[in-house]
């Protein structure tokens, strides 16, 4: 059962980073997680938002300061954003996503697995 929820989860945690993409269309900076990375599956380092080093405060304020002087980069970065969630992360995509690993998971149940 925690294989099933890690890969939902996985794929239910891009939620956020769309919103801010799409609605904002500005870049994100994120860190990578201890348990799951959904945010380099969206965030594309120095392409449309920056993925700092995990408890790096200095890294995190360099790439704001990066954002806040980047007048020209920034909104492009920002473009590319919401364009990539909206290629990728779309709720009818996540949904058959979604689906695809129940049916897989329902599947090995029949056949005596134990997820």
């Amino acid at each position: 059962m925690d294989k099933l929820f890690n890969r939902a989860n996985r794929v239910i945690n891009i939620m956020p980073y769309k919103a801010m993409g799409i609605i904002h269309s500005r870049p994100v900076i994120s860190h990578y997680s201890h348990i799951l990375n959904a945010q380099s599956e969206i965030i594309e380092h120095e392409i449309n938002g920056f993925i700092a080093s995990l408890d790096a405060p200095a890294e995190y304020a360099n790439y704001l300061k990066l954002l806040a002087q980047g007048k020209k980069t920034t909104p492009k970065m920002g473009e590319r954003a919401r364009d990539k969630a909206l290629e990728q992360y779309e709720a009818s995509l996540i949904t058959r996503r979604l689906g695809s690993i129940y049916l897989e998971e329902l599947e090995d149940i029949r056949e005596g697995g134990k997820n």
